[in-house]
């Protein structure tokens, strides 16, 4: 299993140690340039004072050159080297500190200096540098080192000029800022570790008590919510969130548990009226009559518990997409006066009227057994809630985007507008006391259920009177 903190740690020091050396090799390299730049620049300086001490007067090819002023050419434990010759490769001269030895005729074209590096005469690793120097024809002491021929008025002399030192220095400011590199790498990705190991620990400690605090959380405690205090700004949303997780699961529970009560409330009459009847028909065994009516006492209770069962099915198959819909164009006139016919006895007794103001031909693109069974619940619901003499209206129409609003609308007398909100939970009754024993209290949630699946809307209304909308589908 991944583990955030060790995601981080791995990415933040690898990071660090990445751009450590990156920088590091960055500034390596610029010293190195700065302390070769500056120890060829010696170098360059010192051929360029050898270079002036040649020149041309009369013929003669002179080199003017004072050894008291330049010690490191003749010995020393230090010394350095250097040989002036023609391109052809004759020495002309060369310092006391070669002896028999000579240097590498190296050199780049006029006007430039080729840096290289070599061993010295002692064995010592060194650096040089040669370069083609032209000579003055202007002199005032005469040293008389060759004579140039041919002789001429004006004529140009070039000569190749090499010069090398030991790098022994240069060699030990690298080291040295080598081993300081490393050394100041290694303080600092000790440092970074130690920081960036206390920082994500800190950083994590919100998360590792939000997680502890959703794990005290069970299913008796769904009321607790998480407190934000405290909490940095990406934790925040996340408890926010789980808030909302919090207060839709202890609503779920509670559904549940209002379900599951009146399940057993639903089924504890029929069961008791089934115990009646058989107590009944034991008890009088011979009186066939009594029999016969408990017998289909205890028929009639099976089927309303059948009933009950059988919508609580249908609702969980709905509610779970497991009921597949048969998209068809539906006549919603013909729809609502098929679904109208088996009411109409028992609206009649209660001298209820319907008026269906619905357009013929108005087309609801739907599935026809599901909405069916919404228009026969929203029926039924009407003819069971109407006061007696009522009556109930039902409307249709097109809309401009395509689809219908179909509503129903009946009176009623005991709801509250704060009822609304409850009428399609499972079993809700306005008043238990008053129930109808032959309706379960799922027929508006079955509505809003199979109205759900059928992707359409569906909204209650209460003014003058109750309505039910329902919109959406398309022709």
């Amino acid at each position: 299993m991944k583990s955030i903190r060790r995601s981080l740690l791995v990415s933040i020091l690898s990071g660090i140690v990445v751009s450590g050396l990156v920088c590091g090799g960055v500034l390596y390299r610029t010293m190195r340039g700065s302390l070769e730049s500056q120890f060829d620049s010696a170098l360059a300086a010192k051929v360029r004072t050898l270079a002036s001490m040649l020149d041309v007067d009369d013929g003669w090819l002179e080199f003017n050159y004072a050894a008291e002023l330049m010690p490191e050419f003749e010995g020393g434990q230090n010394p350095e080297y250097f040989q002036i010759s023609f391109a052809d490769g004759r020495v002309l001269r060369k310092s006391t500190t070669l002896g028999q030895a000579a240097l590498p005729l190296r050199h780049a074209s006029a006007g430039t200096a080729e840096l290289f590096d070599l061993d010295l005469p002692d064995g010592r690793p060194g650096r040089a540098i040669g370069v083609i120097a032209p000579v003055d024809m202007e002199s005032d002491d005469d040293v008389e080192v060759a004579r140039v021929e041919p002789a001429a008025e004006h004529f140009d002399v070039h000569v190749v000029l090499v010069a090398a030192r030991a790098r022994a220095e240069l060699d030990a400011a690298l080291a040295a800022l080598r081993g300081a590199l490393w050394l100041a790498g290694a303080v600092l990705a000790l440092l970074a570790g130690a920081v960036v190991l206390g920082g994500v620990r800190r950083g994590l400690r919100p998360l590792a008590a939000l997680g502890e605090e959703v794990a005290s959380i069970e299913a008796g405690s769904l009321s607790r919510r998480l407190s934000p205090r405290g909490l940095p700004l990406e934790l925040a949303g996340m408890a926010a969130k789980l808030n909302e997780l919090l207060g839709r699961l202890e609503e779920a529970f509670q559904r549940e548990r209002r379900v599951t009560g009146n399940i057993a409330h639903e089924l504890r009459g029929p069961l008791a009226e089934l115990r009646s009847a058989a107590e009944v028909a034991l008890c009088w065994p011979e009186d066939q009559e009594m029999t016969r009516a408990a017998v289909e006492a205890a028929h009639a209770v099976a089927l309303r518990m059948s009933g009950l069962i059988e919508g609580l099915l249908r609702l969980a198959r709905v509610a779970a997409g497991e009921a597949p819909l048969a998209l068809e164009d539906v006549d919603l006139r013909l729809l609502v006066e098929e679904q109208w016919a088996p009411l109409r006895p028992q609206a009649g007794e209660r001298g209820l009227r319907f008026e269906h103001l619905a357009p013929a031909d108005l087309l609801l693109c739907t599935d026809r057994a599901l909405f069916a069974s919404v228009v026969r619940n929203l029926l039924d619901n009407a003819v069971q809630h109407s006061p007696a003499g009522g009556t109930i209206i039902c409307r249709g129409a097109a809309l401009p985007e395509g689809g219908v609003r179909w509503s129903l609308e009946n009176p009623n007398d005991s709801l509250a507008a704060e009822d609304l909100a409850h009428l399609a939970e499972p079993f809700w009754q306005k008043d238990p006391a008053r129930g109808d024993a032959a309706h379960s209290g799922l027929g508006l949630t079955l509505v809003s259920t199979a109205v759900a699946a059928l992707g359409l809307r569906l909204e209650f209304h209460l003014d003058a009177c109750f309505r039910v909308t329902v919109e959406g589908g398309a022709a």
